[in-house]
């Protein structure tokens, strides 16, 4: 499932962002970037460009979630990016018709299958 797979991997960025920043923070959807684990701008774009890379995607508009009537919000939660993150992700792909292939390097059984 989408939802699972975007907190799983928001999780796991973050623990491995900050796993020698000696916190003592469970990371779960309800961490927050600068109440709980202590980041700066710096580290928010940081930790953006590894969510993007980790979940294959470029350019998911993240600067609607950082900004807030021409103002960077104050804090953000796990669940907040991920809520973000989920309503960009691709729609599940629907099997391509039997009929004709959709493209030359595709069969007529052949699948279109989302990578996440």
């Amino acid at each position: 499932m989408v939802s699972e797979h975007i907190d799983n991997v928001l999780i796991e960025v973050l623990r491995d962002f900050t796993s020698d920043w000696g916190l003592d923070v469970e990371i779960s959807r309800q961490t927050r970037l600068v109440g709980d684990l202590e980041f700066d701008s710096i580290d928010i774009i940081q930790v953006v460009v590894a969510i993007e890379g980790d979940l294959g995607a470029r350019n998911l508009g993240f600067q609607e979630l950082l900004m807030v009537d021409g103002r960077y919000v104050d804090d953000l939660s796990i669940a907040q990016i991920g809520a973000f993150l989920k309503a960009r992700s691709p729609r599940p792909a629907r099997p391509v018709s039997s009929s004709r292939p959709a493209s030359p390097a595709m069969g007529a059984d052949d699948e279109v299958v989302a990578t996440w």
